[in-house]
């Protein structure tokens, strides 16, 4: 009883002392996974595990109490503990703290400016206006295993947290999890999509929340047993996302446009190369690449129709992709129909107008 009772005054000791000590926490790193307890006592309640590697901040004015550290939770708003000073070390690397603020809440940001890279990310500490300590970005909860991850407070009116994972590699790949500031982190949603601009959004004249995906349906596409789009020439579009209820959809009224009038469907094929048996073999791969580019553009902008049109007038008639498989435009177009159906991007929109005059099917 009378541990439980010390544990519960520390706690309250420590939660009322979070305010005073925004300016004054040192960074600690777990040597291997840690056990957080409710008071320094190895038979004291465990309020969580902390993972090895993880960066902590503990109050500088603070000496260890029986060789324990009273720490501050990465993970849960409002969690002191303590962790044994075997398991800590000082975080020796060199860092600068940036300090920002934006309507909700102030930001200290530790940032590696020589040595090496944070274990996990650069800590980011969130804090109200008035200095209490609320969380520590990114939580445990959102580091997806990724080693490379970047916490974003640039956009100061955006009612999110950005937290961008980075899986490295030339071809792959950056996803997205956004919190919400306000109610505090009680809201999000994923982009599992890399973005356009750095994880930039913009708000519309309309008052929208939009911003721009990569459309990676296309990369190393095969047309057939003999012929596919490879990584450096895979047509990768881009999809307009609106914010609507918390969620990202896709923005049908910001992506549609009007139809090709004649003459600008001439001069698009005009830019195009003509695909025909005189084209160098070594052409063609640039060649389809920058047509099925502008096909694409075209569907995904509600012109299905003028696409159709664009594809006749630059691939020839008697012009076979593949004299193996006999891939005619004909073929090309069904293949093309079945491979937008299958973005995650998809809208029956997109093909409407094309189905009953080509005899493709589509769900519009």
């Amino acid at each position: 009883m009378k541990n439980i009772l010390l544990a519960i005054a520390l706690l309250i000791q420590a939660a009322a002392s979070v305010a005073s000590d925004y300016d004054d926490e040192v960074l600690f790193e777990v040597l291997k996974s840690a056990n957080l307890r409710a008071a320094p006592d190895l038979s004291s309640d465990v309020l969580e595990l902390v993972p090895g590697g993880q960066v902590v901040a503990i109050l500088a004015s603070e000496s260890p109490q029986k060789d324990w550290y009273r720490v501050i939770s990465p993970r849960v708003h409002d969690r002191i503990g303590f962790i044994h000073e075997s398991l800590l070390a000082p975080y020796n690397f060199s860092y600068a703290l940036e300090e920002t603020e934006n309507e909700f809440h102030k930001i200290k940001r530790f940032l590696p400016t020589a040595g090496r890279y944070f274990a996990s990310a650069s800590p980011s500490r969130i804090y109200s206006k008035e200095g209490e300590y609320l969380v520590q970005l990114p939580r445990v909860e959102d580091t997806k295993g990724s080693a490379n991850i970047t916490v974003s407070f640039t956009q100061s009116a955006f009612p999110y947290y950005t937290i961008r994972y980075a899986t490295g590699g030339a071809n792959c790949c950056n996803y997205y999890r956004f919190l919400s500031k306000d109610p505090f982190l009680t809201q999000s949603f994923d982009v599992d999509h890399r973005m356009k601009g750095e994880d930039s959004w913009t708000l519309s004249s309309e008052g929208d929340w939009l911003t721009e995906v990569y459309d990676r349906s296309f990369r190393y596409w095969s047309i057939s047993d003999e012929w596919f789009f490879y990584g450096a020439i895979s047509p990768e579009p881009t999809v307009t996302l609106q914010l609507i209820d918390g969620q990202p959809q896709v923005a049908a009224d910001y992506m549609r446009t009007a139809p090709l009038s004649s003459s600008a469907l001439q001069e698009r094929a005009a830019d195009l190369i003509i695909l025909s048996d005189e084209l160098p073999e070594g052409d063609i791969g640039r060649a389809m690449y920058l047509l099925t580019s502008e096909l694409i553009d075209l569907i995904y902008s509600g012109n299905a129709e003028s696409a159709l049109a664009l594809l006749a007038a630059v691939w020839t008639d008697d012009f076979m992709l593949d004299y193996v498989d006999m891939v005619d435009r004909a073929w090309f177009t069904q293949k093309l129909i079945e491979r937008v159906q299958l973005s995650p991007f998809y809208q029956p929109w997109m093909l409407q107008g094309i189905e009953a005059n080509k005899g493709v099917e589509t769900d519009a």
